[in-house]
């Protein structure tokens, strides 16, 4: 067909009558014609719209309130596709810059800037690790009282420090602690003056204890929270400990908030007598065991947490009771200067912090140790089974709050299948024991009989998703849930690949009917833009032409042509009846086989949450399997120990080794600081630690007697902001260990006296170290550079339980030092700190003015020594009374 060229004229512009009502301008036109880009979600486009615009009235009413509501909160509300952040909290232009987000009407009063749904991970992220706190305003329902507003918003997340799940924002093998703290009244005549409770949402560890004043800070040191909660009342009542806490905001949020008036009813609705699915106890007498304080600190913690997830009910189990005497004391100061880091997992992490200073229950931990280090076979297995744990503690909280996937369905039964075969494993083990009669056998008693319920779990919870399902987060998949679960299911998978099967010789009757070439195919597309069609590609112009006159030609298709979204020009696509009938059954089949396996992927989940506190032993088995079988591997690869526990007061270590450093000398191939003298003093309190957590220690033997408490006083730093010098936090340290040190401490103590005079520094030094020997009489090592010192405690002899040592060096026949790193009896007279200084790169003209002055001063101390001297004997060989020095030159050089 011969297209002819058409001359379009341009119209006559004519006179509008008077009375005629006028055209709409062409922008109007325009707007009203414009295409809505995102067809597949209409109704999420029509918000969008409302949002690039001015909001209506009713929906910026809605988002005051809801800012009015959580005024401590970055409110981000969702509209359409988006979520919006308005200026309605005084942080608009703030959190734009933060986010990088362009802010839109930037001269109107409803600005606003935003983000794609997709992308809220991300930045509330950021926002957390900005010290933010986030509320999250989502779409809930219609709207039907608003002809503007098209939904409802409430508040579905608060997004806080200490309450978040995500395990990308959170150190997996870390706690995520939150911790509310709670003080008696100052009119009430409790018998302590905090309560304490921390929880971590992520993984359910629970606990709460009493604390004073005077050990808060070591009760926060152990417990390292991301977020502490406190009554807003108390920064009147306690506004000293409010003020220290705020002062240290960069370890923590700190958020004040009225206490719950229903604090403590809401911690004994943990147990329901009767009810086994909405509480981990029935017996209400186990609440006795908590004091008031506890309570209220627990139930407000609770309230916390309950607002944070406020579409759904937290549940947890009763708390543990943590008893500071049952454990080693480590102060905060002491923690930084022991330079302890939970490297391991979080057990791991919560022993090295509170230590046991129970001789049986580290026996008990070393015992267990004992069985994966004498079985190296043994050992290799189960470190094989453990690499394919994942974190079921996190996974369990997850499906709890509603944001279980099933990837993390997956992840709990494969965990319980390998904590399965490792119970398998330990048995066997258990059986040879018993018949060689082995001392260790008690220690797997308990481990096994915990582990062994993860068979049971298995019988309890289906292993209903197929190992080969492609997307983990959510269920997109008809063919994730595996055949023979559920009935029904079954039944529509039956029905729909009917329809599949239908689907294929529809297609192959089209290519029939319409003449399409035998290496071309007719696909049927279900496209939610513009309808269900056929599409036949690839086909040159001829054989189009002929496929158009056929379709044409069939009255129960509709050929789609130019001017629809889904021309392309080498493609024929059109519309079918009976395609479109099937195709709308296939849609709401495969609709219905997704809700089907949501419906039992549901059931699932409510399986898992009524057999939470099985679950929670399950994973507290494992994790003690995985530190003992850590530890052991470690002694084995690095020549560690088993410590000897005992009652005496004794620290007898040969061999010993700072497991940092040796670990950093390995990796680095660096050489330690100079001597090791610091080095030396932190692995001595460090080998306590690790023992008394119950673990090997690097050394060749070691025979230790219990600690109750360990002090350091070890490096320099200054307080800038209290206003505090060096040598000013220097003496608050030494004076804490002095004021709390018992018999059964361990202290290290390294340069006492070192921020001030000579004379005083050494005075100062003198006087702490005898307090420490007569008074505290402790365990200690003391470590200074005032040789003096050291000389004139061996030639008083008034300490007799000190005895002095010195970091050993070698000397080559150029003069060079060279360090061995080991200590051995004796007092070092010399510094050798020009030495370090030549080490360091001082320059060569420093270092020889430093030599020439160093000896000028040598031979100034000998000849002062050497006249004294010469008095002395003076004096004794004279009758009359004399006043020293007498002699002239005693006199002239002193």
């Amino acid at each position: 067909m011969t297209e002819i060229p058409v001359k379009i004229k341009k119209p006559r512009k004519r006179r509008t009558p008077k009375n005629a009502t006028p055209l709409p301008s062409l922008r109007v036109l325009r707007e009203l014609a414009r295409p809505i880009k995102d067809a597949e979600a209409n109704e999420e486009a029509e918000e969008d719209q409302e949002a690039e615009e001015v909001p209506t009235t009713a929906l910026k009413a809605e988002v005051r309130e809801l800012q009015r509501q959580n005024p401590e909160h970055v409110l981000l509300v969702q509209v359409g596709g988006f979520y919006e952040i308005y200026d309605y909290g005084g942080y608009l232009e703030e959190l734009a810059a933060l986010l990088h987000l362009k802010i839109a009407r930037p001269n109107k009063d409803n600005r606003c800037c935003g983000f794609p749904l997709s992308k809220l991970k991300g930045y509330v992220e950021i926002l957390i690790k900005n010290e933010k706190t986030v509320a999250i305003a989502d779409q809930t329902e219609k709207d039907l009282s608003s002809k503007t507003k098209h939904h409802l918003r409430t508040i579905t997340r608060v997004f806080t420090p200490g309450t978040v799940l995500d395990e990308e924002w959170i150190e997996s093998r870390e706690n995520n602690f939150l911790l509310c703290v709670a003080a008696a009244p100052p009119e009430a005549v409790e018998t302590v003056d905090l309560a304490l409770a921390w929880l971590d949402v992520s993984t359910g560890d629970f606990l709460v204890c009493d604390a004073s004043h005077s050990t808060f800070d070591e009760h926060l040191a152990r417990i390292q929270p991301r977020e502490i909660l406190c009554d807003e009342a108390m920064t009147e009542t306690h506004a000293q400990l409010i003020d220290s806490l705020r002062s240290r905001a960069k370890d923590f949020h700190l958020t004040l908030r009225p206490g719950d008036q229903q604090a403590e009813s809401l911690f004994n609705g943990l147990v329901i007598e009767g009810d086994t699915k909405a509480s981990f106890s029935r017996d209400v007498k186990v609440l006795d065991k908590y004091s008031v304080l506890q309570k209220v600190a627990a139930g407000n913690l609770l309230a916390y947490v309950g607002a944070s997830f406020p579409t759904c009910d937290p549940i947890f189990a009763l708390p543990d009771a943590f008893l500071p005497e049952d454990v080693m004391g480590i102060d905060a100061v002491t923690q930084t200067a022991l330079e302890i880091t939970p490297a391991g997992s979080r057990l791991l992490a919560s022993r090295l912090k509170a230590p046991s200073i129970c001789p049986t229950e580290i026996n008990r931990r070393l015992d267990l140790v004992n069985v994966f280090y004498e079985d190296s076979h043994l050992l290799s297995d189960v470190r094989e089974l453990l690499a394919d744990i994942r974190d079921m503690e996190r996974a369990i909280q997850r499906i709890h709050r509603g944001k279980g996937s099933p990837g993390d369905y997956v992840q709990i039964i494969g965990t319980l299948r390998v904590a399965a075969d490792i119970a398998k494993l330990l048995d066997s083990k258990r059986v040879a024991m018993q018949s060689d009669g082995s001392p260790f056998v008690g220690s797997l008693d308990g481990l096994l009989e915990r582990l062994q319920g993860a068979s049971s779990l298995l019988d309890e919870c289906d292993e209903i998703f197929e190992g080969e399902m492609q997307d983990v987060q959510n269920i997109t998949e008809i063919d994730a849930i595996k055949e023979g679960i559920f009935g029904p299911l079954d039944t529509e998978r039956v029905h729909h690949a009917c329809l599949m099967t239908y689907q294929k010789e529809l297609e192959e009757s089209f290519r029939l009917r319409y003449d399409i070439p035998p290496d071309k195919e007719c696909l049927a597309v279900i496209d939610p833009r513009i309808g269900h069609y056929l599409a036949i590609q690839r086909l040159d112009k001829g054989g189009r032409e002929r496929t158009k006159r056929l379709i044409l030609n069939d009255p129960h298709a509709d050929l789609l042509e130019r001017n629809t979204a889904a021309f392309t020009p080498t493609t024929v696509k059109f519309l079918h009846a009976d395609w479109t009938s099937l195709s709308s059954d296939i849609v709401n089949s495969t609709d219905k086989l997704l809700a089907l396996q949501r419906e039992v992927f549901a059931e699932a989940c409510e399986k898992i949450k009524k057999l939470t506190p099985q679950f929670v032993q399950t994973c507290r088995a494992i994790a003690e399997t995985d530190v003992a079988a850590g530890s052991a591997y470690y002694a084995r690869e690095e020549g560690c120990t088993r410590p000897i526990i005992t009652d005496d007061l004794v620290h007898d270590v040969q061999g010993g080794r700072h497991p940092v450093v040796e670990r950093a000398q390995t990796e680095r191939e660096s050489q330690p600081n100079m001597g090791g003298k610091s080095t030396f003093l932190r692995q001595s309190a460090l080998i306590s630690v690790i023992a008394q957590t119950g673990l090997y220690v690097p050394a060749s033997s070691a025979r230790l007697g219990i600690v109750d408490k360990i002090f350091a006083r070890v490096g320099a730093s200054d307080d800038l902001a209290g206003h505090k010098s060096t040598f000013m936090v220097e003496m608050q340290e030494t004076a804490t260990i002095l004021n709390n040190a018992t018999e059964r401490s361990f202290v290290i103590m390294d340069e006492v006296g070192r921020g001030t005079s000579t004379k005083d520094g050494m005075a100062i030094a003198y006087a702490a170290l005898t307090y420490l020997h007569s008074t505290n009489r402790c365990r200690a090592v003391f470590a200074t550079h005032y040789h003096e010192l050291a000389t004139r405690i061996v030639k008083e002899g008034m300490l007799d339980s000190v005895a002095c040592y010195q970091t050993a060096i070698l000397i080559d026949r150029h003069g060079d030092i060279m360090y061995t790193y080991r200590v051995e009896p004796g007092i070092m007279n010399k510094s050798h700190g020009i030495e370090c200084a030549r080490t360091a790169g001082l320059p060569q003209e420093v270092l020889h003015l430093a030599a020439k002055f160093y000896e000028k001063l040598e031979r100034e101390d000998s000849d002062k020594n050497e006249l004294v001297r010469e008095a002395y004997q003076v004096a004794e060989q004279s009758e009359e009374p004399t006043l020293l020095p007498l002699y002239p030159r005693a006199r002239t050089a002193l």
